[in-house]
Order: structure tokens, then sequence, then C-alpha cells
């Protein structure tokens, strides 16, 4: 019974129904008041809503139920820091990392609750333990960066992290605010600026790069294979049983009639062979002619793929030849007796 309460009011949690996911949670708890899960569940819930006052006593009911709930202890200190109570809030992170000094998020939220005490040198420790603990999480070398610069004036610090970061995450956001923030504060305003904007000989990189990419994949697909000698040799084989047998069946046309008795003795012993032979020699010349008919299909529609991908080129060359055999295409030297600068140079020069 109790179960399918819980289920009922983890699945109105997922749909984002959090009034009756609330009340569900609360009637549970009525019956079951030290279920450390359900309280730090009514406290998510209730800290979604807008609640701040409600998930903090519900968290503080799960955490008593279950002191080592290390996600529950940081998830308290952030509805701490949220009512103002910071202090608070910095005991709740430290009996997290009591509890896993390994959490990397407790670490941050430590940090930015040092912050906002500004003890700035402790929330720089912190910042850096979550981002030991987590190489990836940009958020923590955002905030580590805005700390060194803006706060310890350590600029330099703060524009080695965040290039670093930006190496590994180029596409990250935060961090391009924060190092051009850092870089206007170090004086380096166009540096700054290409933070934001493309620099011009890398984009012009970037498109030939990408142009050959391009044309090596489009290569790639249309690149004949190379076979060797035996793959050729196979081949030639291959093509011998159609004329073999168009010119066999003409040759016995030719033999009947110039040897009717040769020809009616070889008649009769095709007429022993028996007939599942003649079934199987069916099947094997039809699925033979067949994977030929296929193998030469496929190559013929990749030659007619190669065909048309030429045509663009071709088009533009019988272009460029109509235009240079237009009665009206414009003379080269023409109009050199009006230039005047010129015309002085020749003058001179003869």
């Amino acid at each position: 019974h109790w179960d399918a309460q819980c289920n009922l009011a983890d699945a109105l949690h997922l749909r984002g129904d959090l009034a009756k996911a609330a009340e569900v949670y609360r009637f549970i708890l009525k019956f079951d008041p030290t279920n450390a899960q359900i309280a730090a569940s009514l406290g998510n819930v209730l800290h979604a809503r807008g609640e701040t006052k409600g998930a903090l006593e519900a968290y503080e009911v799960a955490v008593r139920a279950n002191p080592r709930d290390t996600i529950t202890h940081n998830n308290m200190g952030i509805v701490l820091q949220t009512l103002g109570h910071v202090s608070r809030a910095v005991e709740a992170y430290g009996v997290a990392l009591k509890v896993d000094p390994t959490y990397a998020i407790a670490h941050y939220n430590l940090g930015v609750a040092f912050s906002q005490q500004s003890a700035y040198t402790e929330a720089a420790e912190a910042m850096q333990r979550a981002i030991e603990i987590d190489p990836s999480y940009i958020l923590a070398h955002t905030s580590l960066g805005d700390i060194y610069c803006l706060r310890l004036g350590r600029c330099n610090d703060a524009v080695e992290l965040l290039e670093q970061v930006l190496k590994r995450e180029p596409a990250a956001v935060a961090p391009k605010v924060g190092l051009g923030r850092a870089r206007l504060r170090l004086g380096r305003d166009e540096a700054a600026v290409e933070v934001f904007r493309e620099n011009a000989e890398k984009g012009a990189a970037r498109e030939v790069t990408l142009h050959q990419a391009t044309l090596a994949q489009f290569g790639k697909e249309f690149r004949r294979d190379r076979r060797g000698w035996f793959d050729r040799l196979m081949d030639a084989v291959n093509r011998l049983p159609r004329p073999a047998m168009a010119m066999g069946t003409l040759g016995l046309f030719v033999a009947a009639m110039t040897d009717p008795i040769w020809f009616a003795a070889r008649m009769q012993g095709i007429a022993l062979v028996p007939e599942p032979l003649w079934w199987l020699l069916g099947a094997i010349v039809s699925f033979y002619f067949g994977a030929r008919h296929q193998a030469k299909g496929q190559a013929f529609r990749r030659e007619l793929a190669q065909t048309v991908a030429q045509v663009p080129q071709v088009v533009d060359n019988l272009r460029r030849l109509d235009d240079m055999q237009a009665p009206d295409a414009p003379d080269p030297s023409a109009g050199a007796g009006d230039n005047p600068a010129l015309e002085a140079w020749r003058r001179e020069a003869a």
C-alpha cells in the first residue's frame, strides 16, 4: 500500500503536478514521519514550488532521519542561502562534505556561500576543490575565474584558467564572458573583443579545413576500388559462361546440320540426364545471371553518379567557352589609348 502511494507521488512529481505530489508525500509522512526519502522528496517539491520555509522543515526532518544523506544536506544549504541564512548553509555544506568529500556540487555551493560572506580566499579554495574532483565542471571554472579577477585581483590567473576551459569546451558561453571581462580588466581590449568576435584568420583556416574535409568525403564516396590480380582474374572468368553458352548453342545447330548422326548420339546422352539435375542446373544458371546483373547494375549506377557529379563543372566550362567566343567580349587591350598616365609612361619609355 505504501509503495503504491510512493510511486503515485513520484509519478505526480515527474509529471509536474507538484501540488498533488506534495499532498501525497504529506499523507505518507503522517503515518511514517521518519521516512527520510519521503521527507526529502517533499522538500524537493516544496522548493520547486517556491515554498522555501516548508522545504527547509522537510529537509530538517529528512536529515534527522538520515544524517548521512549528502544530497539532502546540500539541498538544505541551498534553501538556507535562499532564506539568507548563509552561515547555516555553510554548516549544511560542511556536513555533506564530511560524509562525502568528493561531492563536487557541495564544494561549489560552499564556495558560493563563502563569496556571499566575502570570504573570497575560502571561496576560491572551495571552487578549486570542486574542479579537482570534476574537471568538466564549467560553472565552477567560470565562478573561480570571476573570484580571481573581480575579488582577488588575480586576472592573469583567471585568463589562464578560462582559456584552458575554452580549449576543452570552445562552445561554452559563460567562460567566454568571464574571459572577456578578465581581459578588459587587464587592458587587453582587442583580445577581449576576439572572445566574442571570430578571429578572421582562424575563421578562414577553419573554413579551409571544412572545405578540404568535404572534398575528401566526396572523393571517398565516388572513389573506385583498387582491385588486385585475383579479383580481376575472377571477373574475367565470370565473363566466360554467357558467351560460352551462346556460342555452344549455335555450335549445336551447326553440328546438327554437319553431322546429324553424331548430334543424335549426343542428344541421346542428354536425354539420360535426370530431371532433378536439370532443375539444379536451372537454379545455378538463374542465380548466376541474377547476381551478375545486380553487380553490373550497381556498378552502372555508381559510374552514372560519377558522371552526374561532373555535370556542373562541364556546364561551367561550356559557359566560359561561350563567353570567350562571344562577339561582344571585351578586348583586354581596348581603352589603353584613353589612359593618359599610361600614354605618358610609354612616351617616357620611348
